[in-house]
């Protein structure tokens, strides 16, 4: 499964972290003295709107890349002078579909953040994005999973990414809720496969695309072997630009787009333990994707739990210092 990400560079890096080679067409169309084009950053609910964080949460909303041949796509960039082949657009996570009536999307029963893709294809929540070939690439910097250890309740958080995405952060600068600090641009993106929607209220036109909500959920495959240990589950990987282009390309079926996943994924990405602080996710800053070492954990906790019971000359009953907080409980997420 993947329910946590980290997204906390600004819009104009994310722009650079997607710059692709265009088509000669498309850069003669535009004139351009380049085929390597940064997508453009539409907005198309004022709503939606994307806060850079490093503990994003399902309902948050986020930036993905899409294609410029979907018609809602065309009707939006009709108002920007720029033009690219790909798009960014942001939108929420958590996946809406268009044959939802109602007049609030918040009375859908089901949270479809991930999308299982060994029982997509018969899924009638997804059967709309799968066969108008709405497909997305989700932008991160990293997801965390959680591994549970047998012997005790307590789940260990890793924060994965892409192994040449690995994030250097400045430790002069702490992360704020309104300005998390980014790292470098140079920064690889987790691209992720996606599918999305546009649900629009009972009361206004499917074309009214200022009404509309843009919705999205993340694919989901079997980890792979060395994946395994801590997850069964593990999002599905775009490793490079040609997974990403044929992902992208609505003149092919979903059913044969499913061909760019790789499946040994796992083997481009690392990932690290970080601190429980990332368990609460009103904890947004840097701090959350910061390695720490198990071992060391480990010893502080018996040194703590040593020295409180040495300090105290009243009680026989001892709590040891450093007890994580506990895990927010999960609901069924993945369809």
């Amino acid at each position: 499964m993947c329910g946590r990400c980290a997204c906390a560079l600004d819009p104009q890096d994310i722009r650079r972290a997607c710059s692709y080679n265009c088509s000669k067409a498309a850069a003669e169309s535009q004139s351009a003295s380049s085929t390597v084009v940064e997508p453009v950053w539409i907005t198309a609910n004022k709503g939606q709107e994307y806060y850079p964080s490093y503990n994003v949460a399902p309902q948050s909303n986020t930036p993905v890349l899409i294609s410029d041949q979907h018609h809602h796509v065309q009707r939006l960039l009709s108002d920007y002078e720029e033009k690219t082949e790909r798009v960014i657009q942001v939108m929420k996570w958590g996946l809406v579909p268009q044959w939802h009536r109602g007049s609030d999307c918040k009375s859908f029963p089901t949270l479809l953040n991930n999308c299982r893709f060994d029982g997509m294809f018969d899924k009638p929540s997804f059967r709309p994005a799968i066969s108008r070939r709405q497909r997305c690439v989700v932008l991160c910097q990293g997801f965390y999973e959680w591994k549970r250890d047998k012997k005790k309740k307590e789940k260990q958080p890793y924060f994965v990414y892409f192994k040449d995405g690995a994030l250097s952060l400045d430790k002069k600068s702490e992360a704020t809720a309104l300005s998390p600090p980014a790292p470098p641009p140079s920064s690889r993106l987790l691209t992720l496969a996606g599918l999305y929607d546009v649900w629009t209220p009972d009361s206004f036109s499917s074309e009214d695309t200022l009404s509309s909500l843009y919705t999205y959920t993340v694919i989901t495959v079997d980890a792979t072997p060395s994946f395994n240990d801590i997850h069964d589950r593990l999002p599905a990987v775009l490793e490079d630009d040609t997974a990403i282009s044929m992902w992208l390309d609505t003149s092919i079926p979903t059913s044969q787009a499913v061909r760019c996943f790789n499946p040994r994924g796992s083997d481009s990405l690392s990932w690290h333990p970080v601190s429980s602080y990332v368990n609460n996710v009103r904890n947004k800053s840097s701090e959350c994707v910061v390695k720490i070492n198990e071992e060391l954990k480990k010893k502080g906790t018996l040194h703590n739990w040593f020295k409180s019971a040495s300090s105290s000359s009243v009680s026989c009953s001892v709590t040891p210092a450093g007890d994580s907080p506990p895990l927010p409980k999960r609901s069924k997420k993945e369809c």
